[in-house]
């Protein structure tokens, strides 16, 4: 189950990069009619700018905590 969460979260990091920060379906968004980001429309546009960076940030210091965590020792039930 983490590693398949790792995997998806790895795909957006890079389709976000690839579309230099922006969702990279919004342009077929805009081809459907709808011109407003989807944290437009809950944030205000300053802060929904910010939203993408911010939570790129917070997934990236939880992938940082996975690669980072000292190994664990096996837990031998009975």
């Amino acid at each position: 189950m983490l590693t398949g969460s790792l995997i998806v979260l790895s795909a957006q990091g890079a389709a976000l990069a690839i579309g230099h920060g922006s969702c990279p379906l919004g342009p077929l968004q805009g081809r459907l009619g709808d011109p407003v980001p989807l944290f437009e429309l809950a944030l205000p546009a300053r802060a929904a700018k910010a939203a993408v960076p911010t939570l790129a940030g917070v997934a990236l210091v939880g992938v940082l905590g996975l690669i980072l965590r000292p190994p664990r020792e096996a837990v031998v039930r009975t």
